[in-house]
């Protein structure tokens, strides 16, 4: 009896070894990017991002909207996206969300006349169809249609 107990204790302290070496996802996705490698140590004192993980079962969009439009962009409202990797193709889509805090820009356009010291509200957009295909961090842009535009 006491041979069997032992075997348990052991096999119990393997498993909780075990256990604290492995890592669970708090969501359902695909990992992005890996920081680090199998053998490197990690600590719960520093801790730092060991993966980039994303639930890649649908596709959002978020957009930057200038201090100077803010009152032009509302949930619900229809949206076309553009990108030269699409080759000339739109997509349609519309906003789910809008920030209730402005914030500083953070993606650069690359024109160097385009002012990176204005402050932004950020919108979610929801893409129509099937999207999937788009890559993770394409760099996209929006046009936020108004009753105007839509009836051109």
């Amino acid at each position: 009896m006491q041979r069997c107990s032992r075997r348990r204790v052991a096999l119990e302290t393997v498993q909780e070894r075990i256990e604290k070496c492995s890592i669970l996802a708090p969501i359902d996705g695909t990992v992005l990017r890996v920081y680090a490698r199998r053998g490197e140590s990690f600590s719960t004192v520093t801790p730092r991002p060991l993966f980039s993980l994303a639930d890649t079962s649908s596709r959002h969009i978020k957009a930057e909207i200038d201090e100077r439009d803010v009152d032009k962009v509302s949930v619900g409202q229809k949206v076309i996206i553009q990108a030269d990797a699409l080759d000339g193709k739109r997509l349609n889509g519309s906003v789910v969300r809008v920030s209730t805090m402005m914030g500083r820009k953070s993606i650069s356009t690359g024109d160097p006349s385009d002012k990176s010291d204005r402050d932004i509200l950020e919108a979610v957009i929801d893409l129509e169809g099937n999207p999937l295909s788009l890559p993770i961090g394409l760099r996209v842009t929006v046009q936020f249609l108004t009753h105007t535009t839509m009836k051109r």
